[in-house]
């Protein structure tokens, strides 16, 4: 659970990171770059489909 909630960090950093340099290189606005920042890092850190996070299975003998 720690990693997930790392990866999220560092994936909101560096999706505003970008973003910020998109809208002052392309004039973008700049006030949607927390919004996408944030919903990609929700994505990530709480992976709905299982496609970037393993779920724990319990083995059973």
């Amino acid at each position: 659970m720690v990693r997930r909630v790392l990866a999220g960090v560092f994936w909101f950093v560096a999706v505003a990171a970008w973003y910020g340099f998109a809208s002052f290189a392309f004039g973008i606005p700049g006030a949607l770059g927390p919004v996408i920042a944030l919903g990609v890092a929700a994505f990530v850190a709480i992976d709905p489909r299982h496609w970037i996070w393993e779920t724990r299975r319990i083995h059973q003998q």
